[in-house]
């Protein structure tokens, strides 16, 4: 009852089968000829433009995201420079925890600027470059923003042990530009 039809008719049936198969593929390949030549739009060109697309989207929340982190970076400087008593006059705590949150705080907002930087920098390449290639130097600036994050809490350490904000900055710019240098000769760039 089930079993397939034998003898002369079930070769035919496979041929009228087959030719609807390939009159249909024809058909389409027709249509999306005609779409073609009516809008000049091929289907690699609408990936490309969906592509495209999402790394505009990307770009801009990189840019977004940065902007953000730098305004962070740059509100925890302001705060840090504030008197001892606030902006209120309230007191903040002993003078040892204002030089240990000052440390800390510097080295939290150069770890956010620079991020954010390279959130900001990094999202208007894309931007400019959606459609094309993207520059293989984006890699590099990622890892070496990733460099200058991780580099805050050695230079932090540094900065406790030798006393001061300044200290901090010169310990994370030395350590940035050792990494950097590295990370250069590593790449071959």
């Amino acid at each position: 009852m089930g079993a397939a039809r034998q003898g002369p008719g079930a070769w035919r049936e496979r041929d009228l089968r087959l030719r609807r198969e390939r009159l249909r593929a024809a058909r389409r390949a027709r249509e999306q000829a005609d779409l073609r030549r009516l809008t000049g739009v091929t289907p690699a060109e609408i990936r490309r433009r969906v592509r495209a697309r999402w790394r505009r989207a990307w770009a801009v929340a990189a840019v977004v995201l940065g902007a953000v982190l730098l305004s962070l970076g740059v509100g925890e400087l302001a705060d840090m420079r504030e008197p001892a008593g606030g902006r209120d006059g309230s007191p903040r705590g002993s003078a040892d925890a204002a030089e240990t949150g000052a440390e800390a705080s510097v080295a939290l907002a150069l770890a956010l600027l620079a991020a954010g930087s390279y959130g900001v920098c990094a999202g208007v390449v894309l931007l400019r470059r959606a459609r094309r290639a993207l520059p293989e130097g984006l890699a590099l600036w990622g890892l070496t923003t990733w460099f200058a994050v991780v580099g805050a809490i050695p230079a932090y350490r540094y900065g406790d042990l030798l006393g001061g904000p300044a200290a901090v900055t010169a310990a994370w710019t030395a350590l940035v530009l050792v990494l950097v240098w590295l990370a250069h000769r590593e790449s071959g760039l």
